[in-house]
């Protein structure tokens, strides 16, 4: 089905036949193992987090980091839709940053149609001090194009692009 006949053909449905169609989408992406939570931008990043960079995602309920590596380093993965109504480059919050429960960041923005758009590991170091607090005991961390720039952070947009392509290829 192409976009404009998928666009017409939910323009005519009431919003509780769109509600049923979203919880089957969550649903479906849970089956197939793309997502683990209703959190689907955010289990998504993790996924291609696991995927392209070999990493073994922890248990859901593990506060301060998502993944570790075959070396025991902890990954704290933060995912943003940037979309024409929301094109705000803002990672999710990091809570209480100062307590370091991550070694590295991996912060992951998708375009619209969920392909990838800019993917980056960034040191706790460099997320401290990138990072502005907002909230009580939460910080607020950009994946601006200058970010790629600095000297420790690694641009791994390639590599998050390839595993969105295997994932596509192997489940779509």
């Amino acid at each position: 089905m192409s976009d404009r006949d998928l666009a017409a053909y939910l323009a005519i449905q009431s919003p509780r036949a769109l509600l049923s169609l979203q919880l089957a989408a969550i649903a479906e992406l849970r089956r197939r193992g793309v997502i683990r939570t209703k959190n689907a931008v955010g289990d998504y990043g993790e996924l291609l987090a696991k995927l392209s960079l070999g990493l073994t995602l922890t248990n859901n309920s593990n506060a301060g980091h998502d993944a570790e590596g075959p070396d025991g380093h902890r990954y704290q993965v933060k995912a943003r839709h940037v979309t024409r109504a929301n094109p705000s480059l803002q990672l999710g919050s990091f809570k209480n940053l100062p307590n370091r429960k991550f070694d590295t960041a991996i912060g992951v923005l998708f375009n619209e149609d969920f392909s990838i758009f800019r993917a980056a590991l960034i040191p706790y170091e460099r997320v401290v001090a990138i990072s502005t607090p907002h909230g009580e005991g939460y910080w607020r961390c950009y994946l601006r194009p200058q970010v790629l720039d600095l000297p420790d952070v690694r641009d791994v947009t390639n590599e998050f692009r390839h595993a969105a392509e295997q994932v596509e290829a192997a489940m779509g």
